[in-house]
Formats: C-alpha cells, sequence, structure tokens
C-alpha cells in the first residue's frame, strides 16, 4: 500500500492504462494540480521549481523521481574537486549549481547566474533548502545584438 500522496500518484500512473492522465485530470479538477510541486529529491538534494511546462511533463518528472540531464551533472562533477570553483551560467532552477556545490564542499565556490526572475527565486530557495553557503546566486542578463 503507498504510504503518501506521491507514492500513489506513482502506483496509479504505472498501475493504470493512460494512468498519468487520469491522475492529472482527476487532480486539476480538484483545483490540486497547479502546476507547483516540491521539494522533491534528486540524488539526496531538495528541489523546489516547476518540472515541465505541462502537466503531464511534470507528473512524468514526480513519476521518474529524476531528472533527465543527470548524465551530464555525473560529468561535471566527475570534473570538480573539493575546493575547486564552478560557474553555472543558466544555472535554471539549480540542478548542476546544486550537484556541483555538493561536490566541491564548504571549502570550494559556485557562482550560479540566471537571467529569469522565476527561475532565480527556485534557485535561491533550492541553495537555502540544502544549506549551500559556498553558493552565490544572481541574475545577468546579457544584451543580444541582431543584425536585421
Amino acid at each position: 500500500m503507498p504510504s503518501s500522496w506521491l507514492d500513489l500518484a506513482v502506483f496509479l500512473c504505472r498501475a493504470q492504462p493512460y494512468g498519468h492522465l487520469r491522475l492529472r485530470n482527476w487532480l486539476a479538477a480538484r483545483g490540486r494540480f497547479d502546476g507547483a510541486t516540491g521539494p522533491i529529491l534528486v540524488r539526496g538534494l531538495r528541489m523546489y521549481g516547476d518540472f515541465g511546462s505541462e502537466p503531464d511533463e511534470q507528473l512524468l518528472f514526480l513519476q521518474r523521481n529524476r531528472y533527465a540531464d543527470l548524465w551530464e551533472v555525473d560529468w561535471l562533477v566527475s570534473q570538480l574537486h573539493t575546493g575547486d570553483t564552478f560557474v553555472d551560467a543558466g544555472a535554471n532552477i539549480g540542478v548542476h549549481t546544486l550537484h556541483c556545490a555538493r561536490r566541491v564542499g564548504p571549502g570550494g565556490r559556485v557562482i550560479a547566474i540566471e537571467p529569469l526572475p522565476k527561475n532565480l527565486t527556485h534557485l535561491r530557495k533550492n541553495i537555502a533548502l540544502n544549506g549551500f553557503r559556498q553558493v552565490s546566486a544572481g541574475c545577468l542578463t546579457l544584451p543580444v545584438e541582431r543584425d536585421i
């Protein structure tokens, strides 16, 4: 028997044909699925964020409890050592930032740059949620020159 609503959601998604669609519609009809989730665990790190632009993508993320680019995270982390400095330009909600912060440790430094205010809010929340004091997050946008 599932022990939480998330376990129940995963069970229903896997057990029923089109289970994820049925669950999404059921939650949406009751005003309980507005796209906001979290925190969830991604490899031992707690994260808030919008895990997909469509409700189906969000449920799929929750069902699998994984992030599509974790192979990339593994490679990045393998290149870092304790005490290193890492710059994450386009940090989004912090998947790479958080994993690299854990790797470099308190003696290292991570600089996370995110131009979108909504993502920056989630990023800062995720940094605080995981207690990473070695991470600095800020908003930086660069002008783009277009040839017309």
